[in-house]
């Protein structure tokens, strides 16, 4: 299984998008690879992803809940982990 790590600053990116941008939403919604490529994630990356972590998102979350994420994530309160399977991002507490 590819256990692929987004890095903290494009997971930054990621979240200040997804909680910022309604453009950026609709086409990540649309295709999660499109939105990665668009924050910088590098295209071999994007294209090893498994096909459930890139599948079109219909119930992308809240911009609140990313602005929350996205909150933690800044005050060093959470590291990323692993990040794949959009939109689900996975934090690792008590650091």
């Amino acid at each position: 299984m590819n256990e692929t790590v987004l890095p903290q600053q494009l997971a930054i990116a990621l979240l200040t998008k997804l909680s910022t941008d309604d453009g950026f939403r609709s086409r990540y919604a649309a295709s999660p690879k499109q939105g990665l490529t668009e924050i910088g994630m590098a295209a071999n990356d994007v294209a090893g992803l498994p096909p459930s972590s890139t599948a079109p998102v219909h119930n992308l979350a809240d911009k609140s809940v990313f602005h929350m994420a996205l909150q933690q994530l800044r005050a060093h309160a959470a590291e990323v982990c692993v990040c794949y399977h959009p939109p689900t991002i996975k934090f690792k507490f008590g650091h």
